[in-house]
């Protein structure tokens, strides 16, 4: 399962999730497979830096990337549409990229 985060930074195991979705610097996709991280590979979001549009921008890239699941600190309106019409899940959570993902795992038995 692939699972992207909105990270703050430049990415990484070791950044912080990011509070927004569509204007986060950062994706970084973790493939996870029988509960272990499997793969790590960090993106740019081509939605940080447009003046509209950030949520649309910010789900191509994901879907590209074939995501199952995103990671935030929330999800605006626009992207919250796109995301359920796409058929990725939307977990909201805060901290670092790697304890999220871990939490995540364990409590979904990934």
């Amino acid at each position: 399962m692939k699972i992207a985060v909105a990270t703050s930074g430049s990415g990484g195991l070791g950044d912080q999730v990011s509070s927004i979705f569509g204007r986060a610097s950062t994706f970084t996709i973790v493939e996870v497979e029988r509960g272990e991280i499997q793969e790590v590979k960090i993106i740019e979001n081509p939605g940080s830096k447009v003046t509209s549009g950030a949520a649309v921008r910010a789900v191509e890239a994901l879907r590209k990337n074939n995501v199952h699941s995103i990671i935030s600190g929330d999800f605006g309106p626009n992207a919250v549409e796109m995301l359920k019409a796409e058929g990725m899940r939307m977990v909201k959570a805060k901290g670092l990229v790697k304890e999220v993902i871990e939490k995540l795992v364990e409590k979904e038995n990934l």
